[in-house]
């Protein structure tokens, strides 16, 4: 083989090798961007469950909270009649 070939081959392979070596280092890069990406999502999956459940803890508390209100709401609504009727007594017995 000539010199200008061997020159030339030797300059190739040297190129090749840088190119595989700069791909070798993108796929590095790039495996540990979805390492993170992956962390990422896992982290808001978790979230997303967490809120979920302080949704329906959130949601039996309000329940629980709108039967105690009609609950309240019987009970005024005897005080009222039993307040009525007692001034309604005394209305009709201041006038007789």
């Amino acid at each position: 083989m000539s010199r200008i070939v061997k020159s030339f081959l030797h300059e190739s392979a040297c190129s090749l090798g840088e190119l595989i070596g700069e791909i070798a280092a993108a796929s590095g890069e790039q495996a540990q961007g979805i390492e993170q990406i992956n962390k990422t999502v896992s982290e808001m999956d978790k979230m997303a469950q967490r809120n979920a459940g302080s949704a329906e803890e959130s949601a039996s508390a309000s329940e629980e909270v709108t039967a105690q209100a009609e609950m309240m709401k019987g009970f005024v609504n005897q005080l009222v009649a039993l307040v009525e009727g007692d001034n309604g007594r005394k209305m009709v017995s201041e006038t007789s």
